[in-house]
């Protein structure tokens, strides 16, 4: 473990141009593994040259642009990401941690190009963001909690979205999640959560309040629980989210979550297990 390091990147940083100048087979272009008071901040640019990687190599095979391992009491401050081969920045095991005034740039059409995933870790505030990606803007992607989410620019991009959730079976519990204060330009959906049918990982106190903006895609709220432990106390308040396309209606998606919807612009009605055994509905 590593005490107390502090970085300022005011210049452009960029990673090899093309997949075979990468060379040795790497999950990673930039990686803080396991340090205690990290700060890295500064007005610079992270170029990560992913273009070359998303035509020509399997998503799951691309290498993410910057990893926060283990990492407690980080700030992130100040910089801007451009075109990762895969997701921009991903925090996993981390504590207490906070990214702000962060721009993170990819092509709408750029495959799995995440802004900003969280897994496995706790008290994680998002700030003050713009995220223009092919992908999630942010994605909580494993168990977590106390995660804050405010005054953060999506679009293009898929929204914010806790999950997907619980593949494989795996354990966990996402709790006390609270996103407020964003805004969404052309994003293909405002808000997800998502959860694998027959998971162990139990979603609840997730508070969406306070958005605005435009989708893509006539589902702009998708909310998909396990049938078996559903999801818990979701409160969505203050939505105003309207279609990118003149004249169309968006909707809304929920099954098997218990959501008090107050001032949203698109009604929200949940599937009960009742329901679903009457008529299953297939997975959006």
């Amino acid at each position: 473990m590593t005490s107390f390091f502090f970085g300022k990147i005011d210049g452009k940083l960029e990673a090899p141009r093309s997949v075979k100048e990468w060379g040795v087979k790497s999950e990673y272009w930039l990686c803080f593994e396991k340090v205690t008071g990290l700060v890295l901040t500064g007005s610079g640019l992270l170029h990560a040259h992913g273009g070359s990687w998303w035509s020509s190599v399997p998503s799951s095979s691309r290498p993410t642009a910057l990893r926060f391992g283990g990492c407690n009491n980080l700030l992130y401050n100040g910089l801007t990401q451009r075109d990762s081969p895969s997701n921009h920045i991903k925090i996993i095991g981390c504590t207490n941690a906070t990214l702000s005034n962060l721009h993170i740039i990819a092509p709408g059409n750029s495959p799995n190009t995440d802004g900003i995933d969280i897994a496995d870790s706790h008290n994680i505030h998002i700030l003050s963001s713009s995220i223009k990606t092919g992908d999630d803007c942010v994605a909580i992607i494993g168990s977590s909690s106390d995660i804050n989410i405010t005054r953060v620019g999506c679009g293009p991009g898929h929204g914010i979205s806790v999950g997907s959730l619980g593949k494989g079976g795996t354990l966990g519990r996402v709790q006390n999640v609270n996103v407020r204060h964003c805004t969404f330009y052309e994003s293909l959906s405002a808000a997800r959560i998502k959860t694998w049918s027959a998971t162990a990982v139990k979603v609840s106190d997730v508070t969406f309040r306070d958005f605005r903006g435009t989708s893509t895609d006539t589902l702009a709220i998708n909310i998909n629980c396990d049938r078996g432990i559903g999801c818990d106390n979701i409160l969505m308040e203050h939505i105003n989210i309207t279609s990118s396309s003149p004249r169309t209606r968006l909707t809304a998606f929920c099954r098997f979550a218990h959501v008090i919807s107050r001032f949203v612009s698109i009604s929200i009605r949940c599937v009960s297990r009742d329901e679903d055994s009457r008529s299953p509905s297939p997975l959006p």
